[in-house]
């Protein structure tokens, strides 16, 4: 079982993926440290870095999916995939012989552009944009572009509301994944299970 989590800047994919994992009791694997693993050994093999994702994309144009791969199949392909951006990545996940459960994280502008400040500190509403897009470099690489997100999330086999609390994220995460037939471990509360 694969479950994906994508969601724009600031929707809370990495706490939120991080509570799945406990919930489920699945490793987590991240895009973010995907590439950056990537572009270290790239720059260490090369003596320099190409922060411009197309330059990869030239040599190899499946190169980001090969490393998901990789990286899934490190785990079995049992694990928790946060922050893809790339519709094809979901694409090719779900042409795996496993079964891929996305979740969708929808956040209100305002709560995002306050989550993105809180964590990385006051930004202008055109480096908010620029973040939001992709188009700004963040951790050593540029992003993919707004609408690449915006198609992801229509794969989507469902969307949470993620502007409340963690827990009350979860609550709907837990019952969104007992809807679709998803086994939760025992481990998982059952008086909240009842509830749901």
């Amino acid at each position: 079982m694969i479950i994906v989590v994508i969601g724009r800047a600031g929707s809370g994919k990495t706490a939120v993926s991080k509570e799945v994992c406990r919930l489920m009791n699945l490793p987590l694997v991240e895009m973010s440290t995907i590439v950056q693993g990537f572009l270290k050994a790239s720059k260490e093999q090369r003596g320099q870095i190409n922060k411009d994702i197309s330059v990869h994309e030239k040599q190899d144009p499946d190169w980001l999916w090969k490393l998901v791969y990789d990286a899934l199949q490190q785990h079995n392909f049992h694990c928790v995939l946060s922050g893809i951006r790339e519709p094809y990545l979901l694409h090719k996940l779900r042409q795996l012989k496993q079964e891929v459960c996305v979740i969708g994280l929808e956040v209100s502008l305002f709560n995002r552009y306050s989550r993105l400040c809180n964590r990385d500190g006051f930004m202008s509403v055109k480096d908010f944009r620029n973040i939001d897009n992709g188009t700004k470099e963040k951790d050593g690489y540029v992003g993919d572009n707004e609408l690449g997100i915006d198609i992801t999330l229509t794969g989507c086999d469902f969307i949470v509301d993620a502007n409340g609390t963690l827990e009350e994220v979860r609550q709907s995460i837990e019952s969104a994944l007992m809807t679709k037939r998803i086994i939760l471990p025992q481990s998982v509360n059952i008086k909240n299970r009842n509830q749901l």
